[in-house]
């Protein structure tokens, strides 16, 4: 239980919308010498804090091509997760806050936290995870000076990219009454326009937890921006991190081939959902920076 008590020094939560980008920065970030993360393997044997060891694996460059082929790689984690704080309905549980956190939850949390820190031998954690995204009120309730990072991205492409993957189709809708996007279009609704309202919600969750922050411990990134000049972007994150810029961590990101993906919308949509996604988005998408207006005739970056 002593892990509990050790110091945990302004831990970096990534979050964000599902399909924003905040596996790709995660992936990134965790190359930086001073931070420790959660692995395949503690996702893997979450019991088992010692494999933490084993991630100096993923930064060596003659490794490279191994990576996700049996090495360390960055993972969400959501077995360690569970250890400390059970999914409720699904998945894709409902948002928690500060009056939810538990005396056993909160000593728990530390403690796998802690432990991570420990058998990493690095002095701050980072952690990505879209279940987050949904918790950072909570997790600010165990870690006071916790850092959020807010990955934001072109509505329409991140809804577009979270259609088309593998798990869309059976997870359970969290802020839908947990229906699913099979469900939802047997009842001969359009499933793009779930997927609509998942980003809305978990946008505002974020956005509504932000109000709660100091605004030294709340960021926003755009994916835009991240793949167009990575390392200026990722020079501002370490210094809002407190972290530094080196040449180890600069040589790790130059062997990331970072390409957008956002055009693929395009093709994705038909015009008639197009206009229905844009309208539906318009008013948050725009508070975030990005223009809906005759969005169709800008080619995104």
């Amino acid at each position: 239980m002593k892990n509990a008590n050790t110091k945990i020094d302004r831990p970096i939560f990534l979050v964000g919308s599902g399909r924003s980008g905040t596996t790709i920065l995660y992936h990134v970030l965790c190359g930086h010498s001073q931070l420790a993360w959660f692995s395949n393997y503690n996702e893997r044997w979450p019991r088992v804090p010692q494999v933490a060891s084993w991630s100096w694996l993923y930064t060596m460059p003659q490794l490279r091509e191994w990576r996700g082929k049996g090495l360390p790689v960055p993972s969400e984690a959501y077995a360690v997760w569970d250890l400390a704080r059970p999914v409720l309905d699904s998945p894709c549980d409902p948002p928690l806050e500060e009056s939810q956190v538990t005396a056993t939850e909160r000593e728990h949390t530390r403690r796998i936290v802690a432990a991570n820190l420990k058998h990493h031998g690095k002095a701050r954690f980072l952690n990505k995870n879209t279940r987050n995204t949904r918790r950072m009120r909570y997790l600010h309730g165990i870690f006071p000076d916790a850092i959020f990072i807010h990955v934001i991205r072109d509505p329409r492409a991140a809804i577009a990219s979270l259609l088309k993957v593998e798990w869309w189709p059976t997870m359970k809708v969290w802020c839908h009454n947990q229906i699913t996007a099979q469900q939802w279009a047997e009842q001969g609704k359009d499933p793009a326009l779930l997927a609509t309202a998942l980003w809305m919600s978990e946008v505002r969750c974020v956005l509504e937890a932000r109000q709660t922050l100091p605004s030294r411990q709340y960021l926003e990134v755009r994916y835009e921006e991240f793949i167009r000049q990575p390392k200026q972007v990722l020079r501002h994150v370490l210094a809002f991190c407190d972290l530094q810029w080196t040449d180890g961590f600069e040589r790790f990101v130059e062997s990331f081939a970072l390409q957008s993906m956002n055009f693929k919308f395009k093709n994705q949509f038909t015009p008639q959902q197009l206009a229905q996604i844009e309208a539906m988005v318009a008013p948050l998408a725009e508070q975030l920076g990005y223009e809906m207006e005759e969005a169709s005739l800008v080619l995104p970056v």
